[in-house]
């Protein structure tokens, strides 16, 4: 019996050391504060190493911008050089990243490396948000982007983890600001950027760094963000010399024209914000391609009953279209009043009538009672498809050029992720 008393108390001696082996709780109190002091030594280090830093102008002709980076401190010092400059006016070498412009700043001085690069990517029509966070999308599926890996049969070795992904603004624009790790069996690394549409091209300029825990260069990043400009407005890429590339209707706009339903006037000029009358918003939507030329050429115009609209105007077979198809029946005195300004809410009825289906047009009756009186059911069909652009606050609203080319763009290509109004903003 003593002897199994002995053996137990030997085997029990490992787990009472295990227990007075743990750190106290006023210990990990003073860790934590030991930690806490040293973040905030290594962040006034940071400050002053980035006070210390002189920066010069770079500026990069054919690739339309300039930014600050540090300033060598002698020719024979290879801190913060720049490579792979896409710049046939320089000394630089050439080279070309996943069909973009690409631009190294390199810290090499230290065992770590720090990096900033400034890429750019062509898109087909005017960047936007929605074609800058498709773009990063697809960069999370693809393979490394390193030269190792781009043609690499091991892209499963590629671990990518996303810390976040918020949305932003830069120069004025929406923007994603990102931040991710990359780690696989011989590299590592994290990065921070900034990625944003221009022109026909997504840009990012980001910032690498390798085993690097306390953001040493941080600073010099955001330095690089704060002095970027590009040396011109930007280009309008567009067939209109009144239409600017970050017109929030500008692609609404684009996509209509080459479609042909819409056009512009003879000096070149598309005069987005003009108000748009009547008789001009009925002729654009039933003209073609929206109304085969038959259906105009063979509607009677001698059957229109509207007091102020003679049967020659130009407008007529137009007209006529739209009384047939329930678009428009006019005022009760009798008249069409062609030349006065259309509001949201007559304009609301026009497209919804010409765009909704049979079954849709059926629960108009029915959403009348629902309140908005006699225009109720066609804000709803617009909200319903997220066709009511930010602009057009009240149903009085008067209807521009550009918001009509909106409102039409989204029905036609069936656009429903663009920012719309709703029922609930019109009370309904």
């Amino acid at each position: 019996m003593r002897q199994y008393l002995i053996l137990f108390f030997c085997f029990t001696l490992p787990l009472s050391s295990v227990e007075a082996a743990k750190p106290s709780r006023r210990t990990v109190i003073e860790q934590g504060q030991q930690q806490l002091e040293n973040a905030v030594q290594q962040k006034v280090q940071n400050t002053q190493q980035a006070g210390a830093i002189q920066y010069s102008l770079k500026t990069i002709p054919l690739l339309n911008y300039q930014f600050e980076r540090p300033a060598r401190e002698d020719e024979k010092d290879p801190s913060w050089s720049i490579n792979n400059v896409s710049d046939t006016t320089s000394d630089f070498s050439t080279w070309k990243i996943y069909d973009g412009d690409y631009i190294a700043i390199i810290e090499n001085r230290h065992e770590e490396d720090y990096s900033i690069f400034i890429t750019s990517k062509d898109t087909t029509t005017i960047a936007t948000i929605d074609d800058v966070k498709a773009y990063w999308e697809k960069m999370q599926r693809q393979p490394d982007h390193d030269n190792v890996y781009e043609y690499s049969h091991l892209p499963y070795i590629r671990e990518l983890n996303i810390i976040r992904t918020d949305d932003y603004e830069y120069l004025g624009k929406p923007a994603l600001f990102i931040e991710f790790a990359f780690s696989n069996w011989s590299k590592f690394w994290t990065e921070t950027a900034v990625m944003f549409p221009h022109g026909k091209k997504i840009y990012t300029i980001k910032y690498r760094r390798e085993r690097d825990k306390q953001d040493m260069f941080y600073h010099v990043f955001e330095h690089v963000l704060e002095s970027f400009r590009f040396l011109t407005p930007e280009p309008s890429y567009s067939s209109f010399k009144d239409l600017s590339a970050n017109h929030p209707h500008a692609r609404a706009i684009e996509r209509l024209k080459d479609l042909r339903i819409i056009g512009g006037y003879s000096d070149g000029s598309f005069k987005p914000e003009a108000r748009i009358n009547r008789a001009e918003f009925i002729k654009i939507l039933t003209s073609e391609p929206l109304v085969n030329a038959t259906e105009l050429a063979t509607c009677n115009t001698k059957q229109l009953q509207f007091s102020d609209v003679p049967a020659d105007v130009w407008y007529a077979p137009h007209l006529c279209v739209a009384v047939e198809r329930g678009m428009i029946s006019g005022y009760p005195d009798g008249t069409f009043r062609g030349a006065n300004e259309i509001s949201f809410a007559e304009a609301a009825k026009i497209v919804s009538t010409f765009f909704a289906r049979d079954a849709e047009r059926a629960t108009w009756p029915a959403s009348s009672s629902l309140g908005g009186g006699w225009y109720g059911p066609f804000i709803r069909y617009l909200s319903d498809k997220r066709a009511i652009p930010v602009e057009l606050t009240t149903p009085a609203t008067p209807v521009t050029r550009s918001v009509m080319s909106e409102m039409i763009y989204r029905l036609f290509d069936k656009i429903d992720s663009e920012e719309s109004l709703s029922t609930e903003d019109f009370d309904l």
